[in-house]
């Protein structure tokens, strides 16, 4: 953390009985904590999953399609092509398959798409020859590992509850969860939490 330099030394003071159960409480963490196969020094941060949208079919993990004139609002379930056959066919009553026949060669060709697993083509059909839709777009995206900014925990346990307390600040697409990683061990940290995991604090 940086500071600004005033020219004098901050005022200095001694552990209290406070410090002392906190530093000693944190040393037991410290020493019990799973490493989750990293070594020393390690910390933990917050890893999430994000969709990075807008790639090519052949680079995409997932899928889904959206009426553009509600994009709120998906057409089947994202990456499920049967459940947008079923959508798309369930708009329609034997009546209406009865009153217009190229409706029942459109669903064929629907049913061909989804059993192939082709989003893209599903969503050219239905724009095409489903009557019942304005218009229908194929959005994919690709997952990408990454890591939320600006956050730093010295254990696993503090990680996890401030992704537990702070779930709603996240997507729900996301997965938050702890992740450890490790610092120099040559730098200041390495040698901080050598202190902190061996010190008598109650002697200090």
């Amino acid at each position: 953390m940086s500071t600004i330099d005033t020219g004098k030394a901050p005022q200095k003071r001694a552990l209290t009985q406070e410090d002392k159960a906190f530093l000693t409480a944190l040393q037991h963490v410290l020493r019990i904590q799973p490493a989750d196969d990293t070594r020393e020094p390690r910390y933990w941060v917050i890893q999430v999953t994000e969709r990075i949208y807008g790639v090519a079919a052949d680079e995409a993990d997932g899928w889904f399609l959206y009426d553009t004139e509600t994009p709120e609002l998906t057409v089947g379930h994202p990456n499920d092509s049967q459940s947008v056959y079923d959508e798309v066919s369930g708009r329609y009553t034997d009546e209406d398959l009865d009153e217009n026949p190229d409706l029942i060669d459109a669903l064929f060709e629907l049913k061909e798409a989804a059993d192939e697993d082709n989003p893209g083509a599903m969503a050219d059909l239905i724009n095409d020859r489903f009557y019942t839709f304005d218009s229908v777009c194929c959005r994919y995206y690709r997952l990408e590992t990454t890591f939320v900014r600006n956050q730093l925990f010295l254990t696993k346990d503090e990680c996890e509850a401030y992704i537990k307390a702070h779930k709603y600040d996240f997507d729900p697409n996301s997965h938050p969860r702890s992740y450890s990683m490790c610092a120099s061990q040559d730098g200041a940290y390495g040698h901080l939490l050598e202190i902190l995991k061996n010190v008598d604090w109650f002697n200090a």
